[in-house]
């Protein structure tokens, strides 16, 4: 057939649509790689909720409680403590408004812990930490500190905290897989050595909540997700884990609770205010 200037206009409307149609795909795979991370907060408090002997959602009560204001310390230098109300009102478990309190950084984040306590919020490009400790812990010595904390730290995926979100996704978050692979690829190109566990702790027990969040328990005396952010002790360690973001590069949330068992009555309140912010 003679290539006329019809046939030419013709391959060339069906050359852009095809461009087009490429297009369109890649970008779909683009969002594909990149998906948001769904966290249905009230599902996951339901969730958790129902691992917690004893509670029920229905059964939590709007309690007013102190409201303690915390300073702060990064690369900028320390921050004084934000200002507060004297106390807020929150949904909790019946019973516990006498013996916990609301803890608020100047960088407005907030956590649950025992009233009376003292608190810090530290951190930097690639994490910020959030500790809760009885009166007259010294925070400098936390590497060695073996007595009750209440500790929530969150690493950033698109940083160099990237490294500690993969190694501990690698263990418990299927989920993000890719993100993993790509990082210890990284790793590789750096000429690192990388063989990191594939499976979760042993001593741990998990509950999972939903494919990118988890509550899980840390044996006295183990190695687990209890004792990222701190020393082994004669105490066990409940906490959540949760991933937020996206799959291509998520941020890891770690809630550590580790209480004397008088005062454990207090985790299932703290972990339900970090399920929900």
């Amino acid at each position: 057939m003679p290539f006329t200037r019809r046939s030419f206009f013709e391959m060339t409307g069906m050359l852009t649509r095809l461009t087009t149609a490429v297009l369109c795909l890649g970008a779909a795979l683009t969002v594909s790689l990149a998906a948001p991370i769904h966290r249905a907060k009230n599902e996951l408090i339901e969730r958790f909720v129902r691992t917690v002997p004893g509670i029920a959602v229905g059964h939590l009560v709007r309690t007013e409680i102190p409201a303690v204001p915390c300073p702060a310390g990064g690369q900028a230098g320390r921050e004084a403590p934000p200002r507060l109300p004297i106390s807020i009102r929150l949904s909790l478990p019946p019973g516990l408004g006498r013996t916990i309190a609301y803890y608020q950084s100047p960088w407005g984040n907030g956590l649950l812990g025992p009233k009376g306590w003292t608190c810090i919020e530290s951190g930097g490009s690639s994490n910020s930490t959030f500790y809760i400790a009885p009166p007259g812990t010294t925070f400098q010595s936390l590497d060695t500190y073996r007595g009750p904390i209440v500790v929530r730290q969150t690493l950033y995926g698109g940083t160099s905290g990237r490294f500690d979100v993969a190694r501990v996704s690698a263990r418990v978050f299927a989920l993000v897989n890719d993100f993993v692979d790509r990082v210890e690829a990284e790793r590789r190109e750096e000429g690192e050595s990388v063989s990191e566990p594939k499976d979760p702790w042993p001593s741990d027990t998990l509950h999972y909540l939903s494919p990118s969040a988890l509550a899980f328990r840390t044996e006295p005396n183990t190695e687990g997700l209890g004792t990222l952010n701190m020393p082994q002790s004669g105490l066990p360690v409940s906490g959540i884990a949760f991933l937020s973001g996206d799959t291509d590069a998520p941020d890891l949330t770690v809630l550590a609770v580790r209480l004397p068992p008088a005062e454990m009555p207090l985790y299932s309140a703290i972990a339900i205010y970090a399920l929900g912010q």
